[in-house]
This record gives C-alpha cells, sequence and structure tokens, in this order.
C-alpha cells in the first residue's frame, strides 16, 4: 500500500513537471516578435525610373530570431504626390513567424515633371465640318509613358455650325494623382479657302524665364487662287502675343495672314511653367 502511495506521488511530481516543462516551452517556442525596420536615409531621392533595388537603398530588417532580414524586404506601396515631386514610399518585411513590420519614408523624385500635352494639327475646321479633337490631340509623362487614353475634355460652348473662336478644356491624371490642367482654343472658319498657317508646334511648355520667339514658331503660309497653292511671305503675318516668360500660366499667340480670300488666323498655346 505504501509502494502505491510513493508510485502515485512520483507520477504527481512527473506529470506536474512535465506540465510546467510543456507550458514554459510553448511560451519559449512562440515568436510574436516582428522584425525592426531602419533607414539611413529619411529622405530617398531618386528617379522617377527608379529600379526596386534603388528605392530599397538604405533601408535594412533585423529580427532577433531570424537574423538579417533585409533581403527579404519589399516595397509595399508608394502614395500619390504630396508635394510637386515628394511621395510616401511605405515597406515592408516578414520574418518566419509571418510577424510583420512596415516603416514609411519620403521619396523625392529628381527628375519629376508632371503630365504634358501635345498637339499635332491645329484645331481649325470648317463650319458644318466634323469636328475631331481627339486625333490631334496626345498626353505623355515620365511616370506611366502614354497617357492619351486618359484624356478627360470639356466642352464650353462649342457650335460646329457658327463661325468663331471656342474654348475646351484639357485634363489627365497620373499613377501619382498629378492632373494637368490646359484650355485650348478651337476656330470654326466659315471659308475653307482662307489662307493657311502652319507652325512648327502648336503647343509648347517653357521654363519660367526662357527667352521665346513666336516667329521662330512659323512654318509657312499658303493660299488657294484659282485652284492653286500659293506660297505667301511670312513678314506679312501679324502677330499678337500677350505671352509672360517671367509668370507661369497658360497663354496664347495669335497668328493672322491676310490674303485675296479674306483674313486667315491660327493660335499657338503656349504653357510658361
Amino acid at each position: 500500500m505504501r509502494t502505491c502511495k510513493v508510485i502515485l506521488v512520483i507520477l504527481f511530481v512527473l506529470m506536474t513537471a512535465l506540465t510546467c516543462f510543456s507550458h514554459f516551452y510553448r511560451q519559449e517556442s512562440v515568436d510574436d516578435t516582428p522584425p525592426v525596420l531602419t533607414c539611413t536615409e529619411e529622405v530617398l531621392e531618386v528617379s522617377v525610373n527608379a529600379s526596386q533595388g534603388e528605392l530599397l537603398r538604405g533601408i535594412t530588417a533585423w529580427d532577433d530570431r531570424d537574423g538579417d532580414l533585409t533581403g527579404e524586404i519589399m516595397v509595399d506601396h508608394i502614395s500619390t504626390l504630396i508635394s510637386a515631386n515628394t511621395a510616401k514610399i511605405t515597406y515592408v518585411v516578414f520574418d518566419h513567424a509571418d510577424n510583420a513590420s512596415k516603416l514609411t519614408r519620403t521619396v523625392a523624385y529628381t527628375d519629376y515633371e508632371a503630365p504634358k500635352f501635345s498637339l499635332s494639327q491645329p484645331l481649325i475646321f470648317d463650319v458644318g465640318k466634323t469636328v475631331t479633337l481627339m486625333d490631334r490631340l496626345t498626353a505623355y509623362d515620365l511616370v506611366d509613358g502614354d497617357l492619351t487614353g486618359s484624356i478627360r475634355m470639356t466642352v464650353q460652348n462649342l457650335n460646329i455650325a457658327a463661325a468663331g473662336t471656342y474654348s475646351i478644356t484639357l485634363q489627365v491624371t497620373n499613377s501619382l494623382g498629378d492632373t494637368a490642367i490646359v484650355p485650348l482654343s478651337v476656330i470654326m472658319r466659315e471659308n475653307g479657302k482662307l489662307p493657311s498657317i502652319a507652325l512648327q508646334e502648336y503647343l509648347v511648355y517653357l521654363k519660367q524665364g526662357d527667352r521665346f520667339d513666336p516667329e521662330s514658331y512659323l512654318l509657312r503660309v499658303t493660299e488657294l487662287i484659282a485652284g492653286r497653292e500659293r506660297t505667301c511671305p511670312l513678314d506679312e503675318v501679324s502677330i499678337d502675343s500677350k505671352v509672360d516668360m517671367d509668370h507661369p500660366g497658360v497663354y496664347e499667340v495669335t497668328y493672322q495672314y491676310t490674303g485675296e480670300a479674306g483674313t486667315g488666323k491660327t493660335i499657338l498655346t503656349v504653357v510658361v511653367e
């Protein structure tokens, strides 16, 4: 009888010890501590075309069990712009127990430029004829490339049945949330035989303080006389320019030439940045 009691006591002690050891082992084996992310550059300066490696520059990760996890760091997401050329970039890393850690810092794009529009032909149409605007408009930027499919156009008062100059507004937004807006003029002309003024470009972007010479954009002037095209002298073109290179904004330059059939005109839109 005494022997049985001793055995029971020993078994009880062993079970208690085993239970305590099991509980302690589970406590020690559970990993709920996330890795630690650190960075040496609070503001990362890179090109808009920076590689993944360049975006990870200066970021390291360390875990108390797994050790160095720098090679496991990923870019979680990049925010829309918070200023003219900066955004927030967030990194994430996981340890082998799937504990996650995140870190956010500022990324400054050294070569960022807002989206720009391009106009391949003048917006001049004959009254009553089909008006096609998008066939001569494109948009692009350094981040997304071609943005033509994202152009939104607002037409204020365009009347294709009446001659005059009308306004439209172009708008496009890139993946960084930067929106570019440019107003343009559309000319509806009554007489399709008016002199035609061709320019080197019809929409240009210039930096504040740059030199601007409206005459340099003149390419040629032609007029139909008795069914034959005649080249007209460029020095007879009148130019009305109110472009102010000292102040950013959108300006128009109007070119006019008066010939035998009447007065023809075209418009150059100048965006001063």
